[in-house]
């Protein structure tokens, strides 16, 4: 399984981060946190951040992000 942020940049997808996760990890939260922990950091905090993701991530996930900002 992936874990995959990108940049949307003239109609393109530029990948920033990309994480490859064993199955039995795909629903670990502490995994997904340091994701987004290592993607914050990895993003300017004056930018517009717009998270685009599937349903299959549980509400840790979601608290996560707005615990970042």
């Amino acid at each position: 399984h992936v874990l995959r942020a990108s940049l949307i940049c003239d109609g393109r997808s530029i990948p920033l981060l990309r994480w490859i996760v064993p199955s039995e990890k795909q629903q670990n939260a502490k995994v997904q946190q340091a994701f987004l922990n290592t993607l914050a950091e990895a993003v300017n905090p004056e930018a517009r951040v717009i998270i685009v993701t599937d349903a299959g991530f549980q509400n840790a996930w979601f608290r996560h992000i707005e615990s970042l900002g």
